[in-house]
């Protein structure tokens, strides 16, 4: 390896690097440019090739620093906290840059923001970003392995791992996300809300309580970005309780065969059996009267249930349950309305 090192270097005059191709890895750390950084150029192709290592690890930029363009390394370890601790002063531009290198950003400090084209971020970037991240840590432990390795001295080793990879990518959307909130785009910072935890999600392999919270979230809500799908949940698991409901109130006139007579003598023309009747008005109370689930001589199931406490029961906790999930839901659904409809 050849390694082109600039460490601790001090740039005076604006630096003009687009076009430049490193094919090895490239040291930037604790440099200081005054003028204006050029990697690249909005008007011009193309920009720097960075195709291995890259580290600008707590670099001053007091002008623009422009990124326009340019090609980022596209293995994780090689682009994994590249700005870490680094400052842009007058922001970053990353014009026409054709995939961002969400973990770079891991600990950078963006004082003006960060200009991006309208399609970013991509999904289907991400998700590659997430896959190379994988790929990372499973190289990571080949590296640990061998026998003349020495932590002490791996100046990457709190990134190692699957928690430093994946760490990396979600402080890194974590510091787009500010970005867009400084910027009042709610809508690109809603995305990069997403994207940070997604990836914290796969810090770990085990599952865990956080863990399951976040997949819920984005299962059932999008991560607050969907108004719509909480509604869809709300009204699938209140068809789903009142499936349920049904069910006990068959156990209940089984058991009882005055409930049981007039249900098979039932005729079009007679009112619905209670049993017909209250699990879909019980389901629908629960559903839109969240925690009101107590069973009393309010509440559906009253007359059925006068003498049955176990049923009763039964029915309270279900009730619990479903109100609680209501609950829940109506909860992300007003979340996400405020997000969509928040103003600064």
């Amino acid at each position: 390896k050849h390694e082109v090192v600039f460490d601790g270097s001090r740039f005076v005059k604006p630096l003009s690097m687009e076009g430049a191709t490193f094919h090895h890895p490239a040291r930037f750390r604790s440099c200081l440019f005054e003028g204006h950084a050029k990697f690249g150029d909005a008007a011009q192709q193309p920009g720097a090739r960075f195709l291995s290592g890259l580290s600008f690890r707590a670099a001053q930029f007091e002008q623009l620093a422009d990124f326009s363009r340019t090609e980022f390394p596209s293995r994780a370890e090689d682009r994994n906290a590249a700005f870490e601790g680094g400052r842009f002063h007058q922001g970053m531009d990353l014009k026409a840059v054709a995939r961002l290198p969400y973990s770079a950003f891991h600990g950078a400090h963006l004082d003006k923001g960060v200009f991006i084209d309208p399609p970013h971020p991509i999904d289907k970037q991400f998700q590659d970003a997430l896959t190379e991240a994988g790929y990372a840590a499973e190289r990571d432990a080949t590296v640990k392995a061998n026998p003349t390795y020495d932590q002490n001295r791996d100046t990457n080793a709190a990134l190692r791992g699957i928690g430093g990879r994946f760490a990396a990518l979600e402080g890194g959307c974590r510091v787009l996300k500010r970005a867009m909130a400084a910027d009042i785009d709610r809508q690109r910072e809603q995305k990069f809300y997403s994207m940070e935890l997604i990836a914290r999600t796969r810090r770990s392999a085990d599952p865990n309580l956080e863990k399951l919270a976040s997949l819920a979230y984005g299962k059932f809500a999008d991560y607050g970005a969907s108004i719509v799908r909480p509604l869809v949940w709300l009204g699938r698991i209140a068809a789903g309780s009142a499936l349920v409901y049904l069910a006990v109130a068959a156990g209940i006139v089984w058991s009882d065969p005055e409930l049981a007579r007039p249900l098979l003598a039932w005729a079009p023309s007679q009112p619905f059996h209670p049993a017909i009747i209250d699990p879909f008005e019980l389901a629908l109370q629960n559903m839109l009267g969240p925690l009101q689930f107590a069973i009393s001589d309010q509440h559906p199931f009253a007359a059925m249930t006068s003498d049955k406490p176990l049923f009763r029961l039964l029915l309270g906790g279900l009730s619990a349950v479903q109100s609680l999930i209501s609950l829940i839901l109506l909860f992300l659904t007003a979340l996400a309305l405020r997000r969509n409809f928040q103003i600064s």
